[in-house]
């Protein structure tokens, strides 16, 4: 946001734009937000079979 207001004023188009995508980058600020508060290594993992979660696999990397 920063570098767009130092290049001057937004086109019409532009604004239109902006508009559109704020919405999506604040709810994906709060999403990482919230991702940030689970502690790492806590019940489950993304990767199958990591062996974090208990969940599958084979109990290691």
């Amino acid at each position: 946001m920063e570098e767009l207001k130092e290049q001057g004023p937004l086109t019409e188009e532009q604004e239109k734009e902006l508009a559109e995508l704020q919405p999506k980058a604040q709810q994906k600020q709060k999403h990482n937000e919230s991702a940030a508060e689970v502690p790492q290594g806590g019940k489950g993992c993304c990767r199958p079979g990591c062996g974090v979660g208990g969940v599958g696999g084979s109990g290691g990397r």
